[in-house]
């Protein structure tokens, strides 16, 4: 089973929340935007970031930054390098797309601060406020991940109120709104 590296996942923004840090401190209530960080920089590696496993660092990394209030992560390229949303080759979405095309759906622009704990602690999460939609109702959608590729987890959820579990290698929503859940699974 594959299992991949928590220090990593943690720590996998901390430049940009640095570089956040001092522009808060200089110029207060200037955006801050991010993008090519960590393996995506010079091009991506092949076989790491154009993988399954890289849609959870990249997930992890547009959670954590928006959660920090970094305001828009950009990716520099749709084909090309080794960190293509689009395999250059075969023209095949690569799992990233597939992560920002859901948090581009799903995940609306109020980001809120969250703790998610987990019975093996493999499970990440973020939740954001929803955007009205066309019929007037809002609501909040709460992505996990279970990033252990062989072991269910109990999750809960501090600042909502949520528990349940996090099945082996895949990415959860949780979209409730005047009551009524949705539970949807990728």
């Amino acid at each position: 089973s594959h299992k991949l590296s928590q220090a990593e996942l943690d720590n996998c923004t901390l430049p940009e929340l640095s570089f956040k840090s001092i522009v808060n401190t200089n110029y207060p209530g200037l955006a801050v935007m991010a993008g090519e960080v960590g393996p995506h920089s010079h091009g991506g590696l092949d076989g790491c970031t154009n993988t399954f496993a890289n849609a959870f660092w990249y997930l992890q990394v547009l959670g954590s930054l928006a959660q920090n209030g970094v305001v828009a992560f950009a990716r520099s390229t749709m084909i090309g390098g080794w960190y293509e949303m689009i395999n250059k080759t075969s023209f095949e979405p690569n799992p990233d797309y597939f992560a920002a095309l859901f948090w581009g759906r799903l995940m609306g622009q109020v980001h809120l601060k969250t703790s998610v704990a987990s019975s093996g602690g493999s499970v990440r999460g973020f939740a954001s406020c929803r955007a009205l939609s066309s019929s007037g109702t809002a609501g909040v959608t709460v992505l996990l991940y279970n990033s252990d590729a062989s072991e269910k987890q109990t999750v809960s959820i501090s600042g909502l109120k949520f528990s349940g579990s996090a099945t082996p290698g895949t990415v959860q929503t949780h979209v409730r709104t005047h009551g009524s859940s949705q539970f949807s699974w990728y």
